[in-house]
This record gives C-alpha cells, structure tokens and sequence, in this order.
C-alpha cells in the first residue's frame, strides 16, 4: 500500500511469524525500490513485487514430518500480483470485447453455411391406424411384424430446398435415451469386445446369460451391446424434371474412430445374441464380426445425454441439389416406445467448423457484449464515485497507525 497524502515511498507489508501467524508485530515498512514496487507520478501502484515471508528459526528441532528450511517447501517465494488501475480493467474488458465479437461473428456465419435436414418418423412410420395406437399399441405391433419376419416399413419424402454438396453424412436422433446412466454405462464386457474372455461378468447383468439359462452365454454381454440400434434406411433421389429415383449409396465404412476398431474391438462372431425377435430382444444382431460392424462401434460409443445423435452412414459421390426430392424407405424397429423415445433421421453438410450449429458463435457475441457493458458500467462507477489507490482508510485502526507511526519516525530521521 502506498501513503498517497504524503510522500510516495513507503510500501506496507504484512508477514506472517515463523508459525504463520499475522500480528501487529509483524507488519514492517519498505522503500519501493526494495520491495520491487513501481509507482506512478501520482503515486499510484503499478505493480507490487512482496518480498516473503521469513523462514522458520534454523536452530530449531525439526519434527520428523515436518519440511525442510526452504522458501520453496515453506511456501516462502517472493511473488509479483499486478494491482490494476480503474483505466487498466476497462481496457481489459474492451480487449475481450475486440476479440470475442470477430471470432463470433466467424464462428456464426459457418455455422449457419452447412446444410441440415431432420425428419421424425416413429409416431406414424408403417402404422395403418396411428390415431388408435398409444406406445404400448406400436410396441405391440412391432414385436407381432417381427414374429413373422416382417419388418414395420414406410417411405417418406423429403424435398431439397438448398444444395447439399457431398459428403453428406447420415445419422440418427434419438430423443429420451438416457445411455449416461450408471448402471447402463457399467452394463459390458471389455474383455468380451477385446475377444480375451468369451465369458461374461457380473456387471453384464440382466444381460448376462440369455433368459437366464446359464448354458447360454451372451457376448456381447450388458445391456449397452443388447440395445442396439437396428432401423436402417435406403435413399433415392428424384430430380426437379424427372420421375425416375436415383439411388444413393450409403456406406458405414469409416464412421467410427480407427482407434476403437484397433484397440477396442476384435474380430469375432456372436453368441446368443438377440436371437429372436420377441419381448426379450433388446436391439439389433450383428451381422459378421464384432470389429467389421461399424455401426455397432458407434453405438458403443455413449452419449453424455438423453438426446443424441450417432453416425448411421456417409454419402460419398453424390449431390443434392435444390429441387430434388429425397425419398427413404425405412424399417422401423428399434423399440423407443417402452420409454417414451423419439426417432429422427439426419442428414447434414460440414465445413472446417463441423455441422449446423450457431451455439458456438452466439456464445463468443454474448461474452464480447456483455465485456463492454461490465466495462462501460464499471468505467462509469469509477467516474461517478473514484477511490484513491492504497488508501490507508480502508484498513484497520492498528494497521494504519504502525504505517503512519513507521512514515513519521523514517521522515524525521531524515
């Protein structure tokens, strides 16, 4: 602290005892120029370099716990803490003004470039009647289709208002799908994906042996594996001027990280995994090998939230453009409606900042705007009622006598 009502060289400091204790018979007095501290013209403090406190007595015993004598294990470094002026605190909150504002409006104008389109199907996708069915109706449905091999289809169509230039990824959404729950998240077997144990663990549990029969093992085991999300979709396009439907190829390969298929997930085959398609199925089968089936990975992949989106399959070679209609057959079997789920399918563009999303720029705007109105209000409160730096009134009685008694006898000693 600096005494501005007199002469600008004297710096206050309070160092604690040998016990870490502060006292009024610690405090101690110092020239600027020892304690490292610059001032202004008008004695303002710019910068306050405090000098340590002092190390504990050498001749004392030491405990057998207790650290060595220096200023780096008794926490005793000198230390530097910039003490901002009112001028200095608006020029930072307008710094973070200047740089916030640009890189949002960046961040918000390629966000809003890609190109999305989303479609929910679950409530009326393959269901004659969907006015008399509830969820535990289209459930009903869905488990009788099955039992005869027959999947629950529709085809809706969807037209292309904007250029979507490939590739162009498809993903499903699904709403309502808590996959970060505790029990869920625990519910697999490493092992099992790693093709080091065929056998299951207890953590696998409901899903640890197929309905119960300890003779029929499931790998792999946990109801994050049995869950698995098994609608699929086939595209086609028809053009602005034509009647005859394009098909779009859809490939899983490469949508999930090279990293998961190397380390993850082995090449194995499938034990008594949803076998049959009734009440105790969980999700799809998987067809060939644990590592080759890519979507499974993806799948395996948990989301942090009840509404989520995975990657289903890329469109490589081929454009939309605006003015076509987009037709896909769907086969709607995966069960949200035991929990209240939704279904959507997407298809998106990315650019170098990723898919559609304006949250990342309309964060940096907002904090750019709210720096410059903090910093405009704080400016104006400093203005409206300003404060001296180091203004002794603003500390304790006994501490302001010991600075005023220490100023006074080093002035008359001069």
């Amino acid at each position: 602290f600096y005494h501005n009502n007199r002469s600008p060289t004297v710096a206050l400091f309070l160092e604690p005892d040998h016990t870490g204790h502060l006292g009024s018979g610690n405090v101690r007095t110092m020239q600027p120029q020892r304690a490292g501290v610059g001032a202004g013209k008008d004695g303002t403090v710019r910068m306050a370099c405090c000098i340590g406190p002092p190390l504990p007595p050498q001749g004392e015993p030491m405990g057998k716990k207790e650290p060595k004598s220096t200023r780096f294990l008794q926490q005793a470094l000198p230390a530097c803490k910039p003490m901002m002026e009112p001028i200095w605190v608006v020029f930072i909150y307008l710094a973070i003004t200047v740089v916030c504002i640009p890189i949002g409006a960046v961040c918000l104008a390629y966000g809003m470039r890609p190109v999305e389109i989303t479609h929910r199907y679950d409530q009326d996708c393959g269901f004659v009647n969907t006015t008399d069915l509830n969820h535990d109706g289209r459930q009903n449905f869905i488990w009788q289709q099955n039992k005869v091999n027959k999947s629950v289809e529709c085809t809706v169509s969807i037209p292309i208002t904007d250029d979507m230039p490939a590739p162009i990824y498809v993903l499903y959404e699904i709403n309502g799908f808590n996959q970060n729950h505790r029990r869920y998240v625990v519910s697999r077997s490493d092992f099992q994906l790693i093709d080091k144990d065929p056998n299951p663990i207890a953590a696998c549990k409901p899903q640890e042996y197929y309905m119960g029969d300890s003779n029929r093992p499931i790998n792999p085991c946990g109801l994050t594996a049995w869950s698995y999300f098994n609608d699929t979709y086939a595209m086609s396009v028809v053009g602005p001027s034509s009647n005859a439907a394009t098909p779009l190829n859809i490939t899983s390969k490469g949508i999930s990280p090279p990293s998961y298929r190397t380390y993850i997930f082995s090449n194995y085959n499938t034990t008594n995994f949803n076998p049959e398609d009734n009440q105790y199925r969980g999700g799809g089968k998987i067809d060939g090998l644990v590592g080759e089936d890519e979507r499974f990975i993806v799948w395996m992949w948990l989301a942090p939230l009840p509404k989520f989106r995975k990657m289903w399959g890329k469109i490589w070679d081929q454009d939309l453009r605006a003015g076509d209609t987009l037709r896909i057959k769907i086969s709607n079997q995966y069960n949200t409606y035991q929990f209240d789920g939704q279904k959507s399918i997407v298809l998106t563009t990315t650019n170098w900042l990723g898919g559609y999303n304006m949250f990342l720029g309309i964060t940096f705007i907002v904090t750019g705007g709210l720096s410059t109105v903090v910093g405009l209000v704080y400016l104006i409160a400093t203005q409206a009622k300003p404060r001296k730096m180091g203004d002794l009134t603003m500390l304790p009685q006994w501490v302001q006598e010991q600075v005023l008694g220490a100023h006074d006898r080093r002035e008359g000693g001069n």
